[in-house]
């Protein structure tokens, strides 16, 4: 009997029940009685076919496949004769690689090891080997081109012959860096385009060797296929992830939209449309579309279409005079028509046999078919088929109209029971649409589903529900606003004061600053030096300071100190500090008697525990020496010879810490242009977002950065820099800098 379908059925009381399905596709070796196998190359040769394999050639008629291939003579590339008069006992054992027709009917086949390159000429067999100047045994593929020349592809680079005679080799001398090389082409302008096995492709004229890669928009450097399009005037590329073309100018072009990676080869027929042989299966699609690289649109075939099997890496395929397609495929050769492909995908039945509804079968109302779900239900399984017998594998699409925003395509394997959960009472209408791999219409269907509306999902249960909410809203809107009020009333309280602090920080801030030197030049009738300090205190008020004065005519004293803490109280300590820092030095005391005097006053009841950094130093102006002293502070930084560097003086213990300390002073010299520069220890532990801090060397290289400059801009060029590195990290300790310069 036959089915809807146009499928044969038979039943057998021994053997079942046979279905018998047209397809497009032929099993050739099944055909031919030939056992399974892999196939790496297929050739039409007149009313014959080679095949080539891992142990072989077979060669096929229409009887099926021939014991022997008689030839005249097989000879050496030199001439020598070996005796050998079958081809197909030549060739015995021998992995075939490659087997491809020239335009005088000559066929080259690449083997790999044994045997070289064999030409097949009329009944005469050369062979090609290392002997005859190959580079190697191992020949992937050959190319002839329109003036002759045979190029070879192998492991170790492109043979040319030429008469017979290997006349050149191109190799890792001719900078060809990737000599795995995997498929030849003669391009539009004489020249060899060869493809590597991730080297991407080189195009070869005479002795020049151009380079494509990745930067020339090769989605892969391994490159299978280079095939010459004359009616199109551009290359197709198959690479490892994907098929791409390129135009006699070499540029290169990859077809983002064509729906597998995987792809294998590509034949093109006379009506335009381009056979892709991929991982999967055969993709045929528009050459316009491929070119346009926008939205493509294909039919696919795969083996549940029929197709035998799937073609075989690196292999290659060949089209005889009719139009049939020869695919070199892992098991057998598949044989499709590629230009007189007159398969419609035939009809389909599409049904909805019933609805669950959690867990109740609802049939469809006999009377006008809708199908009446009570209001209750939570969970509806929708049991929708597609009824096919045919190899197609259909695309459906389905939608329920009043839920689905788009429709849902799935292939007929990937369609089951659609469940649908949480719908609320009203009409929906379910549409599936069935169509054949060819991408043609075949059928579609729609049900309308009914479901009961819940008390809940009536007009007069909302209307309810929002004078509710409103009287609810209402008495919230009451309450926030009382709330509101008295935040707002707190509010108010609390920006007063915070405003009458900031006010009493702002008169200290001010205050502070006014304790410290703040015009420059500060000694107009002193010549001899220039200086120039700053502070940026971290909050309103710090514990940093700097000071300098006149001891005598002839004594500069200079002193830059770090209060522990910040705030207020790091700045009440800080004067008090200052302070007695500059009593005792104008009472004309040593260096180290300043801060031992200094450090017994403030550990004198010292109830809070804080203590000060200082580093202070006198100038004797005449002479420029500077006896000076460290009490826990930063090294500073001294500038001769037009570089500033770290000066690592002695230090001692911080002041303030504990009673009794002795403190040593110590002596160097500046020299007219000679720069001094202190600083406090916020400067090197600024810190950006990532709590990298800016660090004593960052430092050097700002002071360095115009170390001629005056002090002013050093301190501007060392701010500058700290500024820079933070970005917008918050500082958490005060900036206090110092910068002298001794002038004659």
């Amino acid at each position: 009997m036959t089915d809807y379908c146009g499928n044969l059925w038979m039943t057998s009381t021994r053997k079942g029940i046979a279905k018998i399905v047209p397809s497009i596709f032929v099993d050739v070796l099944d055909r031919a009685g030939v056992d399974n196998r892999v196939v790496n190359a297929v050739c039409c040769y007149g009313d014959r076919v080679f095949c080539g394999t891992d142990t072989g050639l077979v060669v096929l008629d229409s009887k099926g496949a021939v014991d022997r291939f008689p030839v005249i003579r097989t000879v050496m590339g030199d001439g020598t004769d070996i005796g050998v008069d079958d081809l197909i006992g030549l060739m015995e054992g021998v992995r075939i690689r490659s087997i491809v027709r020239d335009k005088d009917d000559r066929v080259w086949f690449s083997t790999w090891d044994l045997m070289g390159l064999a030409c097949y000429d009329h009944g005469i067999v050369t062979l090609f080997t290392t002997e005859d100047g190959l580079p190697s045994m191992q020949v992937r593929t050959t190319c002839v081109t329109s003036d002759d020349r045979v190029i070879v592809a192998g492991p170790k680079g492109v043979s040319v012959i030429r008469d017979n005679e290997v006349v050149r080799v191109y190799d890792k001398s001719d900078n060809i860096d990737n000599t795995a090389i995997l498929c030849v082409e003669e391009g539009f302008n004489g020249e060899i385009l060869a493809g590597s096995d991730g080297g991407g492709i080189y195009c070869i004229k005479d002795d020049n060797v151009q380079h494509l890669g990745k930067e020339n928009g090769l989605s892969s450097q391994v490159v299978m296929k280079i095939k010459r399009d004359d009616e199109n005037n551009v290359y197709w590329i198959i690479t490892g992830s994907s098929v791409a073309y390129m135009t006699p100018d070499l540029k290169i072009t990859t077809v983002v939209n064509f729906p597998y990676a995987n792809v294998l080869d590509l034949y093109r027929n006379s009506k335009g449309d381009m056979w892709v042989l991929a991982g999967n299966g055969i993709y045929v699609a528009s050459v316009k579309e491929l070119l346009a690289n926008e939205e493509i649109h294909t039919v696919f075939y795969g083996i549940d279409s029929g197709l035998p099997g799937i073609a075989t890496a690196n292999s290659t395929s060949d089209t005889d005079s009719r139009g049939n397609l020869y695919i070199a495929c892992k098991g057998t050769i598949s044989k499709v028509n590629i230009e007189n492909n007159n398969y419609v995908s035939p009809p389909l039945k599409l049904a909805v046999s019933y609805i669950e509804a959690d867990g109740v079968n609802v049939y469809p109302d006999p009377s006008d078919g809708v199908f009446h779900i009570k209001a209750g239900a939570k969970r509806l399984v929708i049991h929708a088929h597609v009824f096919s017998y045919s190899l197609i594998d259909p695309t459906v699409s389905y939608r329920l109209d009043g839920f689905d925003a788009e429709p849902v395509t799935v292939s007929l394997r990937d369609f089951g029971e659609l469940i649908y959960t949480n719908l609320r009472g009203g009409t929906y209408t379910f549409e599936v649409d069935a169509s054949g791999s060819d991408g043609m219409y075949i059928n579609s269907l729609s049900v309308v589903i009914e479901k009961d509306k819940a008390f809940y999902e009536h007009a007069w249960f909302y209307l309810i529900i929002i004078a509710v909410f409103l009287a609810i809203v209402g008495v919230a809107v009451h309450i926030y606003i009382s709330r509101r009020i008295a935040k707002i009333v707190l509010k108010q309280k609390e920006e007063a004061e915070k405003e009458r602090i900031s006010n009493e920080l702002n008169m200290a801030h001010d205050i502070q600053s006014s304790m410290m030197p703040h015009e420059f030049p500060p000694f107009p009738d002193h010549d001899e030096f220039d200086i120039y300090a700053s502070m940026d205190p971290a909050r309103e008020v710090g514990g940093d300071f700097y000071d300098y004065y006149m001891i005598d005519d002839d004594h500069l004293c200079i002193t830059i100190a770090d209060v522990s803490g910040k705030g207020i109280p790091a700045s009440l300590f800080m004067m008090i500090a200052k302070t007695i820092l500059k009593n005792n030095a104008m009472h004309g005391q040593s260096a180290e008697e300043i801060l031992i005097q200094a450090n017994d006053a403030l550990c004198a009841e010292n109830n809070v525990d804080m203590f000060v950094t200082v580093w202070l130093g006198i100038l004797e102006i005449s002479t420029g020496k500077v006896t000076a002293v460290n009490g826990g502070h930063e090294y500073p930084a001294v500038m001769r010879d037009g570089r500033f560097e770290l000066l690592h003086d002695k230090h001692g213990f911080v002041v303030g810490g504990m009673e009794g300390i002795r403190y040593r002073s110590y002596e160097f010299y500046l020299k007219p242009g000679d720069k001094l520069f202190v600083y406090t220890d916020g400067v090197p532990e600024a810190s950006d977002a990532d709590k990298n801090m800016f660090g004593v060397e960052r430092m050097i290289d700002a002071l360095n950065k115009d170390a001629s400059a005056t002090p002013q801009e050093i301190l501007h060029n060392v701010r500058a820099a700290v500024d820079e590195f933070v970005k917008d990290a918050e500082q958490f300790d005060d900036l206090t800098m110092l910068c002298l310069e001794i002038k004659m």
